[in-house]
């Protein structure tokens, strides 16, 4: 026999309990004259009259009286679940990259608790969008910090911006580093990552340079940072995550060769079950707040 479809059921429900199309109509959000036709349907499905209809009123059948009892006690079972309300949640578990993790997150964490009072907070350094919504909750993070396109779309989740970012040459603070030619005497750190860092920056303020070669290469940015500040060479930071390195005097910026990158920016990214999720909204603006 053909499944009925769950609409005609409820449509059938709320007017044998409300006893009327209109007042059924008002609950379900829909036409009366759709009820109507979705009651119709189902008795037209059953082969059964479910409601003595007249122009003021409808009137359940005995059929219907046989019925409505089974369906209001299932639809009403489905409303308690959908309405009880849930715990609070308890627990953030956040990705970042390794130098956000090490150099901005853990060194503010007592002020992060501060936003997130009572709340489990867990840091790991990978930012997998798969981590986002992994069958096991001890494995499952919450959000993750990582780049996005600028427009913010990354398909099958939801994302908040933190900052646009830029690329900006860096170099330690013994360097003598004034310009475009003395950077590029230095031994140069490439970092490989998501932005093609040196070419794009080259093609826009040294395009005679086509094939540097590099003192170091590295898929960790921490790391580039790390060589950076021990005066083993220069390398593109990225801005804002550099930001406090950079007041700091770890490292010095030559903050006029900055290169904006337009097509990319840095997002808090979750699944979409966590929207309304009060711990993500308070964490991504602390964030904003600490990379300013």
């Amino acid at each position: 026999m053909k499944r009925i479809p769950l609409n005609w059921l409820q449509a059938f429900e709320a007017t044998g309990r409300t006893g009327s199309f209109k007042a059924a109509a008002e609950e379900l959000n829909v036409s009366p004259s759709t009820i109507s036709h979705q009651v119709r349907d189902l008795e037209a499905h059953l082969g059964t009259l479910l409601f003595s209809r007249s122009r003021r009123q409808v009137v359940l059948t005995d059929e219907g009286r046989n019925l409505l009892p089974d369906l209001t006690l299932g639809f009403e079972s489905i409303r308690r679940a959908s309405t009880t309300d849930r715990p609070a949640s308890t627990r953030l578990h956040i990705g970042a990259f390794p130098f956000l993790a090490n150099e901005i997150i853990t060194p503010n964490i007592n002020a992060l608790r501060q936003v997130l009072p009572g709340a489990e907070i867990r840091l790991f350094t990978h930012t997998d969008l798969d981590a986002l919504t992994r069958v096991s909750t001890a494995e499952r993070l919450d959000v993750v910090v990582r780049y996005g396109p600028s427009n913010g779309r990354i398909p099958g989740f939801a994302s908040r911006k933190l900052a646009d970012v830029a690329l900006v040459p860096i170099a330690g603070p013994a360097a003598d580093v004034d310009g475009p030619a003395s950077l590029l005497r230095q031994p140069l750190i490439r970092v490989l990552g998501p932005f093609q860092g040196w070419e794009r920056w080259l093609a826009e303020f040294a395009p005679e340079v086509e094939h540097p070669a590099y003192s170091l290469e590295t898929d960790s940015f921490h790391a580039a940072m790390l060589a950076v500040a021990r005066n083993e060479g220069v390398c593109l930071g990225v801005l804002p995550y550099l930001s406090r390195w950079i007041r700091e005097g770890k490292v010095g910026a030559l903050s006029d060769l900055t290169l904006p990158l337009s097509d990319q920016a840095a997002y808090a990214v979750y699944a979409p079950f966590q929207a309304s999720n009060p711990l993500i909204e308070r964490f991504v603006t602390w964030l904003k707040d600490v990379l300013r």
